[in-house]
């Protein structure tokens, strides 16, 4: 059987891999003694090799949003960070922010890195406050920890105390620059009224401008609770809204799932980042085209906190990141209007409408609006893509696309875990998770009981679900991830159809398309898979049976692939571990990380560009393989709690987007480049739906090649390392471990090679398995009736010897 493309599956890891990006030595963790409001404040020198980010998150879902902002806001930090943290807490709530953190990092790394920015929230539900503070703050606590309460507290206080996280540099003898007072500006959003953001600092010390946790939609709660979202028409209380700080992330778990949840289900917000208002514009300057980012994170984790755009900032672009809905809260499908399954989706939708009528305002051009995302976020990028509710036809949309450009980033539609196929099944088992599956109850009934119950309930029935199934072998995407929407009266479906259906019938957006993946996706799976399910169920490195003969048949079994006859696994295994040592752990890795990384998402990004480029000749489609390696990676982090796990991270899941946004690393002038080449090219892409325009062409054509679009007849790719340098035909970059592409390059070429031919896609090779399994039936078949007919002659031949005789 020849090699095959497999499918894969998202990132349980962006979830891991961004939320952990929230982790450097984590810098000390400090409850505030109930402010009443908390401010973001980043800061980092060009000039100095450091990256220092410092953001005071609201966790509490009941603060007033839209109240005027406090007579007294933060003043005047200290010049100097304290030695040692502060050990008397205040006895009086105050009206300041605590404005004397702890600065330095901890002596050990914590050992439980959460999805979100607070390593250990609040562990008391939102709706009731705490009668004492946390008394036992994660990570770095300062040395005498609050034990009694404020003896005058407010007459509503925030129920969740707000958290300030201090991302500090992995190498603690880089000094931590004071952060000063925060800088405000008020800006007219049309009728919705008067938001007060905050100016903030880029990567090239450029200032610029953050709105954050703008309300795009109604609170999705009570009896809205699993339906689509409700667009906030406006205006805010008073006409005002306080923009200078970030409210709760959408609710979700952390990420060692320790039944602790965080956020809240009022979290449909979104932030907008600009270098430039409308009255900044020279005469003649047209409006800034705009990128919208939507995080990662396995459709269960992830916010805004994570992704501050200071490096973006330094490029004439407007960026806006959108939270949604995430796990049970965003993806429950029951087939009907009350829960019709893909609202986290409908959240997004949502969100670019609030841009079409809003952006203008933060001098961006409605016309030009760039969607990108990362692992499930890329997958939802293509999904705006693909999805007939962005067009401009579609209700809702008063007559305006939605988008214009599309970055899915190491995910797509096309992947395993990026469809359940089962929604029905999947239903039954979350109604069971929360006690609501009586067996008289219609599912009017499951949804009302399921409504009822509290928002941390939900969420840790999903973390019981994705836990259940990650143990069993699978991906934990089981219930979690969007679902075809067949006939659902009273809505219009954000998945009408198979996506496969949707490219062959090119019914999606004319508009061009950037796409790719790093070299070692696979890092992640095997990472996770070796956590989750080879410690679990008591598989060590050193079981050289499991290794031998089970391990690959478990890893096509996680992306759907049943491998009944073995044929499948020596297959994968003569392509991907020619020369290993099977049974022999340290020999097989890099071809399970190669051949885990096609399945998790290489062969669905490929055949995607594939199928849309067949479908829709003119449109360009540009691809990529990232291969940029680094001492910075996410994979560290992702992995912070379990620092001995025997896989080799290389160029990891998520590690492209420490070249666009502020997560934690450490940039030395070499990397500094990079974040210079990778904001242009794409920002250049968000601009002029070309990486490398000729508009542009001095800026980069020093260490960057034309990039050619990719075409049925010439399958180009950009091999991203310290130069970007064309390659032809991107499977031949698939058995990366196997074949040593790391120390050859190879040089570019402007046609396919007459005997080059593509390895099959994941349809093929799936359709290639099912042929043979039929035809090993039919087989089997005629072997039995020639063997029936065999016996029944010999025995009438006996017969008749016997009548003679």
């Amino acid at each position: 059987m020849r090699v095959c493309s497999v499918l894969g599956v998202c990132v349980l890891a962006v979830v891991v891999s961004v939320a952990a990006a929230a982790l450097p030595p984590l810098g000390v963790v400090q409850a505030a003694a109930q402010p009443s409001k908390e401010y973001l404040d980043v800061e980092v020198k060009n000039d100095a090799v450091r990256s220092d980010l410092t953001i005071n998150q609201a966790e509490d879902p009941s603060t007033d949003s839209s109240a005027e902002p406090p007579t007294d806001p933060p003043t005047d930090p200290p010049t100097d960070p304290p030695t040692d943290p502060p050990t008397d807490p205040p006895t009086d709530p105050p009206t300041d922010p605590p404005t004397d953190p702890p600065t330095d990092p901890p002596t050990d790394p914590p050992t439980d890195p959460p999805t979100d920015p607070p390593t250990d929230p609040p562990t008391d539900p939102p709706t009731d406050p705490p009668t004492d503070p946390p008394t036992d703050p994660p990570t770095d606590p300062p040395t005498d920890p609050p034990t009694d309460p404020p003896t005058d507290p407010p007459t509503d206080p925030p129920t969740d105390p707000p958290i300030t996280t201090t991302l500090e540099p992995t190498d603690p003898s880089i000094p931590i620059p004071t952060a000063t007072p925060p800088r405000t500006h008020k800006l007219t959003v049309g009728d919705l009224g008067t938001a007060e953001g905050v100016i903030l600092t880029s990567f090239k010390s450029r200032d610029f401008y953050g709105f954050m946790s703008l309300p795009y939609a109604e609170p999705p709660v009570n009896e809205s609770r699993f339906k689509y979202p409700e667009e906030f028409a406006g205006p805010w209380e008073n006409k005002y809204y306080d923009a200078s700080y970030l409210r709760p992330r959408c609710a979700q778990a952390s990420l060692l799932f320790t039944g602790i949840v965080s956020g809240s289900e009022d979290c449909l917000h979104l932030s907008v980042y600009t270098p430039l208002l409308p009255e900044d514009l020279t005469e003649g300057q047209d409006a800034l085209p705009v990128m919208v980012f939507i995080h990662g994170g396995a459709y269960m984790s992830g916010d805004a906190f994570l992704y501050v755009p200071t490096k973006l900032m330094d490029r004439d672009v407007v960026v806006v990141v959108v939270q949604y809905r995430l796990g049970l809260l965003g993806f429950l499908a029951a087939g009907v209007e009350e829960a019709p399954g893909n609202m986290g989706l409908m959240d997004q939708i949502m969100a670019l409408r609030w841009v079409q009528k809003h952006i203008h305002h933060f001098a961006g051009d409605p016309d030009l609006v760039t969607v990108f995302g990362q692992s499930a976020g890329g997958a939802s990028s293509s999904w705006m893509y693909l999805t007939p509710l962005t067009n401009a036809s579609a209700e809702g949309n008063n007559g305006r696309q939605l988008l214009h450009r599309v970055i899915p980033q190491s995910g797509s539609a096309l992947e395993e875990w990026t469809l359940d196929k089962d929604p029905e099944s999947s239903f039954v088992v979350a109604a069971s998770k929360l006690n609501c599956d009586n067996p008289g109850f219609t599912t009017a009934d499951i949804l009302n009981c399921m409504r009822s119950r509290h928002y941390e309930d939900v969420v840790n029935a999903a973390v019981a679900i994705y836990i259940e199934d990650r143990r069993a072998g699978g991906l934990g995407f089981k219930g979690l991830s969007p679902v075809v929407q067949r006939d659902i009266a009273g809505i219009h479906p954000v998945i009408p159809k198979d996506p496969r259906e949707i490219l062959d019938a090119a019914e999606f957006l004319n508009i061009p398309v950037m796409t790719g993946s790093v070299r070692d996706e696979g890092s992640l799976v095997m990472g996770l898979t070796y956590k989750d399910f080879m410690v679990y169920n008591n598989h060590t490195t050193e079981d050289v049976d499991f290794l031998k003969n089970d391990a690959l048949m478990m890893l096509l079994q996680a992306f759907g692939i049943e491998d009944k006859t073995g044929s499948v696994s020596s297959s994968m295994r003569l392509t991907y571990l020619p020369d290993a040592t099977m049974g022999d752990w340290d020999s097989m890795i890099g071809g399970m990380i190669d051949m885990s990384g096609v399945m998790f998402l290489k062969s669905g990004l490929w055949e995607l560009t594939r199928r849309a480029s067949l479908a829709n000749e003119n449109s360009p489609i540009y691809f990529y393989s990232w291969e940029y390696e680094a001492d910075d990676s996410l994979f560290d982090w992702i992995f912070m709690s379990f620092p001995d796990i025997p896989v080799p991270g290389g160029v990891s899941h998520a590690d492209e987007l420490l070249y666009l946004f502020h997560l934690p690393a450490v940039h030395d002038e070499r990397q500094k480049v990079m974040v210079d080449r990778m904001t242009k090219i794409w920002t250049n892409f968000a601009k002029y739906g070309d990486p490398t325009p000729e508009a542009t062409r001095e800026q980069w054509e020093d260490a960057i090649e034309k990039w050619n679009p990719y075409t049925p007849d010439q399958q180009n790719f950009m091999l991203i390392k310290d130069n970007f340098t064309m390659m032809v035909d991107y499977t031949t970059r698939w058995n990366y471990h196997s074949t040593g592409n790391d120390s050859t390059v190879e040089p570019p070429s402007t046609t396919m090679a007459p005997d080059m031919v593509s390895r099959d896609t994941y349809d093929d090779m799936k359709e290639e398995r099912n042929n043979f399994a039929i035809a090993t039936v039919v087989l089997g078949v005629v072997c039995a009736f020639c063997l029936l007919l065999f016996v029944i002659v010999y025995i009438r031949k006996r017969r008749k010897q016997n009548d003679i005789v």
